[in-house]
């Protein structure tokens, strides 16, 4: 069972913009390696086997840079995430969420206070 098929390069679009959905939602940029992004598009069957097809492929599907900001020269893609800059440079800020120990008190001390 396949999770899901491209039959078009708008469908391999709309993948590109779930994986671009996602990198925001975890607050990451996205920065995806040639063979990756042809692995997740199916690329040999929609004609992108190679980093000049992936141009044409990126003006052809979003020639605005809505989902695809650009194309390395490498033929890594970079998304247009919230975030920019290379992954490795991110760090996470420790204590910018609350632990689940912290989340547990604070459930435990509303449950209580609801008691009484």
């Amino acid at each position: 069972m396949k999770l899901f098929e491209i039959a078009s390069p708008q469908d391999a679009k709309t993948v590109l913009d779930v994986i671009k959905g996602l990198a925001n939602k975890d607050r990451i940029p996205s920065e995806i390696p040639f063979a990756a992004f042809k692995n997740y598009i199916k690329g040999d069957e929609i004609g992108v086997g190679t980093p000049e097809a992936l141009v044409a492929f990126k003006n052809q599907v979003d020639p605005t840079g809505d989902v695809i900001q650009d194309v390395l020269d490498n033929g890594t893609v970079v998304l247009n995430t919230k975030i920019k800059g290379n992954a490795q440079d991110q760090t996470p800020v420790p204590g910018s969420s609350p632990s689940v120990d912290q989340m547990a008190s604070s459930a435990a001390s509303k449950a209580i206070s609801s008691n009484i």
